[in-house]
């Protein structure tokens, strides 16, 4: 197509110039004046204002061919010497393709598939570590060497290994490992954790931590002999030496029946000797140090299997029992759910947004105390007053200055939090509060007799 370059003035370009009949080629005079008698009498009919029209409708005369290929902005340039460049098709010639989209390169489709993917595993990710029903995949059970030397610790490493052939979700990782407690046979337990990348759009890693449980086990042989050197004392020194933040666990594999057996040999060589033989070990004994131990120490956890089957089956039960810590509700949470009527998702998602601190939860605690304040009112009252003691200073203050009417309507308008719908606190548990926390003789409002 053929593009025709015009240049034109501001000027020339808002006022566009139209030929005059003295500038067409061929009428450069004008004609003679008709001397008909019917001309010279429209003309001396003309008035002088259909003249002045007419000149001005010549004047105003704009082709429009050209005034619609005129740019908009030629008629508002500001700069007297600014110039107009405008390119006019010319007719017959077919108009210009369009630009095309640039195509995208074999390298930058496989960037944006590969950030793609990224985005997707890392969602994946994120969403197993939120899954409880995900929560033994990331669990792993460290054995020591010494432990997978006996029998114990081999029904113990099949039954996890037998786990492997199950469903995904339950199947529980497990590697042979020294867990530093000298000569004891222990089982300890590793947890995978997200981490939070700190920054929007980075890449969370995966780190493992050592979870703060081990468990002692012992064949039942083995755990007489302890008790009767010195009574479990050397376990316990080097438990609080080598993991002091750890809960201990003691495992001993067929404790009852060995200590049948001991009774009825001693039977049997006091029948044979016919006197009375002095008794090595006895029944009452053992069982009096396994209660003085849960009496001594409350965090020690103490099972007793009958063999090693049982024995993996509570190692396997345990491990459950760990990983759901992960998932395990605050005690600030419990305590709502035991004294809220009304324990529902609502409750469960406000405390997840906005947690409960300690001294938080002995002020609304203390609240609940008090008749027709249930934990929605006293979480409502707490997180706008604070504390116990500031309300109470609202009190006097209010009480002083005689607004306690209004002060006490305030906190009717108040909204409880934790409800389903937008509940107000009321005029009932307003008049609780305010009557309990402001009375200077609290014997008398028990009796009744405060007004």
């Amino acid at each position: 197509m053929t593009v025709v370059d015009l240049t034109l003035s501001d000027t020339e370009a808002c006022t566009p110039q139209v030929p005059t009949r003295r500038d067409r080629p061929g009428e450069g005079t004008s004609p003679p004046l008709a001397s008909s008698p019917d001309l010279r009498r429209n003309q001396e009919s003309s008035s002088p204002k259909d003249d002045v029209a007419h000149s001005q409708d010549s004047r105003g005369c704009v082709d429009h061919e050209t005034q619609e290929q005129l740019p908009a902005s030629a008629c508002n340039a500001s700069e007297p010497d600014s110039q107009v460049t405008m390119h006019l098709p010319v007719a017959g010639e077919p108009a210009p393709p369009r630009a095309r989209k640039k195509r995208r390169t074999a390298e930058e489709k496989a960037r944006d598939e590969a950030l793609k993917r990224a985005l997707r595993d890392q969602k994946k990710l994120a969403a197993s570590f939120s899954s409880q029903r995900q929560m033994l995949q990331h669990m792993t059970v460290l054995v020591d060497p010494r432990l997978m030397e006996t029998d114990l610790g081999l029904a113990i490493g099949a039954k996890l290994q037998e786990t492997q052939t199950g469903p995904p979700d339950k199947a529980v990782a497990f590697v042979v490992r020294d867990v530093g407690l000298a000569q004891y046979r222990a089982v300890r337990w590793t947890r995978r954790m997200l981490e939070d990348p700190g920054q929007e759009g980075a890449q969370a890693r995966v780190r493992e931590v050592e979870v703060p449980h081990v468990l002692i086990c012992f064949k039942a042989a083995e755990f007489v002999e302890a008790v009767q050197a010195d009574g479990l004392a050397g376990l316990l020194c080097t438990l609080t030496t080598h993991c002091p933040a750890a809960r201990p666990h003691l495992l001993v594999c067929g404790l009852t029946a060995h200590l049948a057996r001991l009774e009825r040999a001693q039977h049997a060589q006091h029948m044979g000797t016919g006197g009375a033989a002095p008794s090595a070990v006895s029944r009452a004994a053992v069982e009096d140090l396994v209660t003085g131990l849960a009496v001594s120490y409350p965090g020690l956890g103490f099972r007793e299997a009958v063999d090693g089957h049982a024995a993996a089956e509570h190692v396997l039960l345990l491990t459950t029992a760990i990983a759901r810590t992960a998932f395990a509700k605050s005690e600030s949470v419990q305590w709502f759910q035991a004294h809220s009527k009304r324990c529902g998702t609502a409750m469960e998602a406000l405390l997840a947004q906005h947690p409960v601190t300690g001294a938080e939860q002995q002020n609304i605690e203390a609240l609940c105390k008090l008749p027709s304040v249930l934990p929605s009112i006293a979480h409502a009252v707490v997180g706008r007053f604070g504390n116990l003691g500031r309300l109470m200073d609202e009190l006097a203050r209010a009480r002083g200055s005689a607004t306690l009417p209004a002060f006490r309507s305030g906190i009717e308008r108040m909204m409880r939090t934790g409800t389903s719908r937008p509940t107000k606190v009321g005029p009932k548990a307003a008049a609780s509060l305010t009557d309990w926390l402001s009375c200077t003789a609290p014997e008398r409002r028990v009796c009744g007799e405060a007004a």
